[in-house]
């Protein structure tokens, strides 16, 4: 019994002496050795007044001297910047150009006349061709792509028909979507009211102010362009989705012939409105006008209403038109 006791003793004054091991979690350990590792090298609060102080005080050079590295180091990150952006833009309109012209030409042999019907390219092609055109000259590749489309029977929506007519204006040729408009049977295209719009708005801002008023090579160039827009016109009914009497077109046609000024330019501007007025009769009491396309008929009225009021025989016509003027302006919201 002496012995156990004794071996009991031993025992404890052995434990005493084992250091306790205190378990870190091991998420803190390395967070414990970062600040271990960095904290001599932290400057105290004071240290770092000081440091403040002779710089703005004491030393004024070197506090222009590092002004003047901050901003060179600045100056060349920017530099380094614009270059790789410039290079980045480059290779990628050198891609885009690339990537257009395997595709025009993957959707033209894939059309071709002998072509399988297997062989016919996806019907989502064309759409992804036109997304990709950025230049005119793309532009004008592009009746020959859509034709050879439709010569085939493959599908050409509203949204793809708008966006090939838009895709054309954008690039700075309205005629070709007119072109495409006028033979449905070579380019079976189906668009919207809006692309008739663009293409309508596109010309009438194409007219050179004044043309009318003299005779010359600018004159001839600015009246084919306002022709153009009245063609456009004309060519509505022959669709029958949209809508004849659409106050989208009728505004920026008179404030094109109003543009080309001289006699034929009123002239048209006032048989134009006055054909819109008696559409605007037939229009339904509580059907509203879109607001745009409200703040467009009163801008084109009041210039055509100053044109009115410049010639006396035109009084009561300048009269109608301020009455439909404030008719209008009910629909515009503020």
């Amino acid at each position: 019994m002496a012995s156990l006791m004794h071996l009991r003793g031993l025992a404890r004054l052995a434990t005493r002496n084992v250091p306790r091991i205190t378990m870190v979690p091991r998420q803190n350990v390395a967070v414990a050795s970062m600040i271990r590792q960095y904290h001599a090298f932290r400057p105290s609060s004071t240290a770092w007044k000081k440091k403040r102080m002779v710089i703005d005080e004491d030393d004024e050079e070197l506090a222009a001297e590092l002004a003047e590295l901050e901003r060179e180091k600045q100056e060349a990150q920017g530099l380094a910047t614009s270059q790789s952006s410039a290079s980045e833009s480059t290779i990628d309109g050198a891609n885009s150009e690339e990537a257009y012209q395997k595709l025009r030409d993957t959707i033209l042999q894939k059309t071709r006349q002998n072509a399988a019907v297997h062989e016919y390219p996806r019907h989502t092609a064309l759409h992804h061709l036109v997304r990709m055109v950025q230049t005119p000259e793309q532009a004008r590749e592009l009746p020959t792509v859509v034709a050879q489309w439709r010569s085939k029977q493959l599908p050409l929506s509203v949204l793809l028909s708008n966006r090939i007519i838009k895709t054309c204006v954008a690039q700075g040729h309205p005629e070709i979507s007119l072109e495409m408009l006028g033979n449905r049977e070579k380019y079976g295209l189906q668009p919207g009211q809006s692309a008739f719009r663009k293409v309508c708005t596109a010309f009438a801002k194409s007219v050179t102010p004044g043309a009318g008023a003299e005779e010359s090579g600018e004159s001839n160039e600015s009246l084919e362009k306002l022709d153009s827009a009245f063609k456009l016109l004309a060519l509505i009914p022959h669709y029958d989705s949209l809508m004849a009497g659409d106050a989208g077109l009728y505004a920026p046609l008179i404030r094109g012939s109003l543009v080309y000024g001289g006699e034929e330019g009123f002239r048209r501007a006032h048989v134009t409105f006055e054909e819109y007025s008696l559409v605007d009769a037939e229009r339904a009491q509580d059907e509203e006008l879109p607001s745009s396309i409200a703040s467009q008929l009163v801008g084109a009225a009041k210039e055509l209403q100053k044109a009115y009021e410049s010639r006396p025989d035109y009084a009561s016509n300048a009269k109608k038109a301020g009455e439909l003027i404030n008719a209008w302006s009910k629909y515009i919201k503020a």
